[in-house]
């Protein structure tokens, strides 16, 4: 197969969160024929792969996601067995969001807190099992997946642990620890729909409807005037609609549908959402303008200089989405170092809650059974202490929350890699209006004071 032959397609995935998910998904579809190359892109929820189609086709992969537990929806508008609101369990039963999950988990844990203080037996350690079962639905569900593909990640390791300490009697140790693990995974997905939402922000700059004047042939083009146009010779289009050489009309309060020049009309433009230029700008005949920019003053005639999805606005949306699939140095190292940590720590924890007691046993005749229980209440420790989801999550959630934030201040920063620069760097310089309009700035001059060497 070559890359010639073929197609990027996107699957919108709501339950896919992080990289670890996102493993699981790429090892299940790779075993496809004719899939190659999945991408993932955690704000948007969205997997990109390679489609050959002559060997696969769409509905193949969506069956494999399905499988795995990872439905995507139906771009058609129907959902793929899948809701934006719940997620699907790995055996394809719909459960209840995460969200509600640690709050009912919570809940249970509260009362089996109240019931101890009651002087209850057996009650409290029933509410704190079901404490764990509860807030740890969604861990179980994605460990069950990781296993099915011969994986161990933080979700199996966090499964290992909450089991282990049941097994051994600490209850409300397991209730806590797998309480407190989800809400840090709500809190990444939280992340993740706060910044979804400013980029959103940054797409709805661009104005759903525009004025386009008819059209009366080539000639008449540059003669339009404001002052002779009436309703009859507008039409009300929707924005995708508006080509290159069309001619709109841009009133007061509005937001140009296209990139363009002015051929009528004078009036102040707000462009900050795409130069940062703080104060509007003055605008006249034969001047341009952004997609998206706010006309403030007086209405305007602009010419198209080219269609919605190629104007500046749709170029920087672009950019950013590209910026937030592709991975910094930090990021990937990260991964990498999960991949070995996770199965390490495991093994550590067999070695300090198996192997050290039977070796000590064998060493001193003391029974196995007085050392099992410390020595493997020390290897659970071990496991929950040593979970990387804070590493792993805490990563690419800043990548992006920072690039977003970034974005929504009007500022593009086209990948992690840059944002990784940038906070390397000692002094930025910047021209007075806080923009840099050149890659190449050049020292125009210097003065000093009367006490202070030029030089100096």
């Amino acid at each position: 197969m070559t890359a010639s032959t073929t197609t990027p397609v996107r699957f919108e995935i709501p339950a896919m969160d992080c990289a670890e998910e996102f493993r699981v998904i790429a090892q299940a579809v790779n075993e496809l024929p004719g899939v190659e190359n999945p991408r993932a892109d955690y704000l948007s929820r969205v997997l990109t792969v390679d489609l050959d189609g002559e060997h696969a086709t769409e509905d193949m992969v969506a069956e494999r996601l399905r499988d795995v537990g990872f439905p995507a929806i139906d771009n058609s508008g129907g959902a793929n067995q899948a809701g934006t609101a719940g997620h699907h369990s790995a055996f394809g039963g719909e459960t209840f969001s995460r969200k509600q999950a640690i709050v009912a988990g919570a809940v249970l844990l509260l009362l089996a807190w109240i019931a101890w203080l009651a002087g209850s037996t057996r009650l409290p350690w029933w509410l704190a099992v079901a404490s764990t079962v509860v807030s740890g639905w969604h861990v179980f569900i994605a460990a069950s997946r990781a296993v099915r593909y011969s994986r161990i990640e933080m979700n199996t390791l966090m499964v290992i642990a909450a089991t282990g300490a049941i097994a051994v009697g600490e209850y409300f140790e397991s209730a806590v620890a797998m309480l407190l693990f989800g809400v840090s995974i709500w809190l990444e997905s939280y992340s993740v729909n706060r910044a979804k939402k400013a980029v959103a922000s940054l797409v709805g700059l661009m104005p759903q409807r525009a004025r386009v004047v008819k059209r009366k042939g080539e000639s008449t083009k540059d003669a339009l005037q404001l002052a002779s146009l009436n309703d009859n010779d507008i039409e009300n289009v929707e924005c995708l609609h508006v080509h290159k050489g069309d001619v709109v009309v841009v009133r007061s309060g509005e937001r140009v549908p296209a990139d363009g020049k002015i051929i009528d009309g004078t009036g102040a433009i707000d462009q900050s959402s795409i130069t940062g230029e703080s104060k509007p700008v003055t605008k006249a005949v034969g001047d341009g303008v952004f997609a998206g920019s706010l006309n403030g003053e007086a209405p305007l005639l602009v010419e198209a200089t080219s269609c919605a999805h190629d104007s500046t606005l749709a170029g920087v949306a672009k950019l950013v989405e590209q910026a937030r699939s592709s991975t910094s140095p930090t990021e990937r190292f990260v991964d990498r170092f999960a991949r070995i940590y996770t199965p390490t720590i495991i093994g550590l924890a067999l070695l300090i809650g198996v192997i050290i007691p039977i070796g000590i046993s064998w060493v001193t005749s003391q029974p196995v059974a007085e050392l099992f229980g410390t020595w493997f209440h020390r290897g659970l420790v071990l496991l929950v202490i040593a979970c990387p989801c804070a590493l792993v999550i805490s990563t690419p959630v800043t990548i992006v929350c920072g690039l977003h934030q970034a974005s929504r201040q009007g500022i593009l920063v086209k990948g992690g890699d840059f944002l990784e620069t940038v906070g390397k760097a000692d002094a930025i310089i910047v021209d007075k209006t806080g923009t840099i309009t050149r890659g190449k700035p050049t020292d125009a001059g210097s003065w000093s004071a009367d006490d202070v060497a030029k030089e100096d």
